[in-house]
């Protein structure tokens, strides 16, 4: 019981790293997505309502979502560490605004 207490709190702290990563690559500091990216996944839905709220639309999130996905896809090694965890952070972006 005491190891799988240990090891649920590594990968929490595994997620979160990995996160902050991904935030960091991926904020442009460009558009009203980079709110959202940079805050804490705990945050995202508020941050999402937000922007919605300053007139940042739908179709918007959904180009500026598709533009860095692209980017991730074409600019780092396919299959790569960086490649999955940045790809899945935008995913979890793009479900959380849905």
């Amino acid at each position: 019981l005491e190891f799988s207490s240990k090891l649920d709190g590594m990968v929490h702290i595994l997620q979160r790293l990995l996160q902050l990563y991904a935030a960091r690559e991926l904020d442009e500091n460009s558009s009203p997505l980079d709110k959202v990216i940079r805050s804490n996944a705990e945050d995202w839905t508020m941050h999402l309502i937000d922007i919605t709220n300053e007139g940042y639309g739908e179709t918007a999130f959904a180009k500026d979502l598709q533009r860095r996905m692209e980017g991730v896809v074409l600019n780092l090694p396919n299959g790569s560490y960086a490649q999955r965890v940045q790809a899945e952070y935008l995913k979890e972006i793009e479900d959380r605004g849905k």
